[in-house]
């Protein structure tokens, strides 16, 4: 196992094997040979500290899965204390989850840092694997590399005979062990023969970037519900640096990824802009602290879109772990967040965005809320349904209704606000109002002394995207309903002052189907 100078291990030894060779030494009789099992257990122990040494995985013993550093792991996952094939502790990974029509991978991932790899160094992820069924293995930096093991249940007698103390007789077994393990070395490719227990995946390492971090991840993936599979050991290590072809073809395939990474940054940098632009715009402070008193659901639901847009937030091999424009995307995510809860907070209507499906809203039999290009709407189908809800206000103050809806086929929708004196205001929308040509009609509803030129370009969004061109006027609300996202979707406005602190809205509808987007009630502020 040692170097010729006794303080190394040979390159090709595993942790695996210093494991096996531990079990040996226990086998020796201590009547017969006390001395030289003493001496061996002291060799074996120094080989021990000397894998552990080399290893780069942090908690290789699976110590604290999921814990502030070392492995990020899925639910199921279960360490198990050594057995006959392992005399260390070692994981057992169950199949993918199934969850309705959803399946969720088993997955185990650790990622090292740039800072304590070597330049132009070729490194080896090791381990054993007990048995398993479509057990993907990977290696990631620039490249992903990928094994699949589908491992026998082969390694020990149908008939294992068992020791009384805890069920393990090694010294019966090793042999056994052990001449299977011999016999897989002639397998096609070795260790990377998708039968053979021991696995060995190398991963290269070029120019070393501390700023850019990109580190090595090793990762461990079932994606099959009947998939399983148990296995230990494992370990990174230094196999040595890089020459001759290897190295060339190293340097080649970075030139490659230098290239392919400043094509992937021209395109962030062009989604990231239009991105933040759309989430800059639903604020009017600096601190994200206030939205835009113009801003509608449908802003914020276009922002959110083109935050989905930007691209390499994920692994492809693994959903959970971040790309190179996680922070970028999280940033904005949170942002948006923030926008989603001050929109909360300013409607005075609960649920009145329908995210949580008829929450709050007392409905008759048929009303139902669906998913229309990422949008939670709410849907009345036919002239019997009826939507109302009674909520809390402030006596005297200002509102302003504003609802955001689209009238399919003949008839009216109605969207009616009152409060305990009988005050209504009442919103009317029709098929009518988008006409054959793709423009709202402009003589919807009553602008109460507002300016009819404060509305929104035609163009705010559509249903594929962002509209970089778009053109938003800030100097008042838009009270002639000209909204055009492309989808017969109309946002209209009506001032609405109560004189009691109950107030109820009622939507109906004649005839046809009425959708509607959003019902906010906001303080107007002029």
């Amino acid at each position: 196992m040692f170097t010729n100078t006794k303080d190394g291990l040979r390159p090709g030894v595993t942790d695996y094997e210093v494991n096996q060779a531990a079990n040996l030494v226990e086998c020796l009789s201590d009547d017969l040979y006390p001395n030289e099992k003493r001496l061996l257990f002291d060799a074996v122990r120094e080989a021990k500290r000397l894998s552990e040494e080399r290893n780069l995985l942090q908690d290789p013993d699976f110590q604290e899965i999921n814990g502030e550093n070392g492995w990020t792991a899925s639910t199921g996952i279960e360490v198990v204390e050594g057995d006959a094939l392992f005399k260390g502790r070692y994981l057992r990974l169950p199949g993918a989850r199934q969850i309705d029509t959803e399946t969720y991978p088993t997955y185990l991932y650790q990622k090292i840092d740039e800072g304590v790899l070597k330049p132009y160094t070729r490194y080896r992820l090791r381990g054993f694997v007990g048995r398993s069924q479509g057990l993907e293995i990977y290696t990631i930096r620039h490249q992903t590399n990928r094994i699949v093991k589908n491992v026998p249940d082969n390694l020990l007698p149908d008939a294992s005979p068992g020791n009384a103390g805890d069920g393990i007789n090694r010294c019966s077994e090793q042999k056994y062990i052990n001449s299977r393990l011999e016999g897989e070395k002639g397998l096609p490719n070795g260790s990377r023969s998708a039968e053979a227990h021991e696995f060995s995946l190398p991963i290269d390492i070029g120019e070393i970037d501390y700023n850019e971090n990109a580190g090595v991840w090793v990762g461990f993936k079932i994606t099959d519900p009947e998939g399983y599979a148990t296995l230990g050991n494992l370990e990174l290590v230094e196999e040595g640096p890089l020459s001759g072809d290897a190295l060339e073809r190293l340097q080649r395939e970075e030139q490659q990824w230098k290239i392919q990474m400043t094509k992937r940054r021209e395109e962030t940098d062009r989604k990231y802009m239009i991105a933040k632009q759309a989430v800059d715009r639903l604020y009017a402070d600096y601190q994200d602290q206030q939205l835009n008193p113009n801003v509608e659901i449908t802003d914020i639901t276009a922002a959110q879109n083109v935050i989905q847009s930007i691209p390499y937030v994920y692994n492809d091999a693994f959903p959970g772990l971040p790309g190179m424009n996680y922070t970028k995307f999280t940033e904005l995510t949170d942002r948006l967040q923030q926008a989603w809860s001050l929109y909360d907070q300013r409607n005075a209507i609960p649920n009145g965005d329908f995210r949580n499906e008829l929450s709050n809203w007392n409905t008759t039999a048929g009303v139902n809320v669906q998913q229309l290009n990422g949008t939670s709407v709410l849907v009345i189908p036919n002239w019997d349904a009826q939507v109302s809800q009674q909520f809390t206000v402030q006596p005297n103050q200002r509102y302003l209704l504003r609802v955001t809806a689209r009238k399919e086929g003949i008839g009216n929708g109605f969207v009616s606000i009152r409060d305990g004196g009988n005050q209504t205001e009442t919103l009317t929308f029709s098929a009518s109002d988008y006409d054959t040509n793709g423009v709202y009609n402009i003589q919807a509803s009553n602008t109460n002394g507002y300016n009819t030129n404060n509305a929104y370009d035609t163009q705010v969004s559509n249903t594929n995207g962002y509209d970089t061109n778009t053109v938003y006027n800030t100097n008042g609300y838009n009270t002639n309903g000209v909204y055009n996202d492309q989808t017969g979707y109309i946002t209209k406005t009506a001032e609405f002052i109560p004189h009691t602190n109950q107030v109820w809205i009622e939507m109906s509808e004649t005839e046809g189907t009425f959708y509607i987007e959003s019902v906010e009630l906001i303080v107007d502020v002029e």
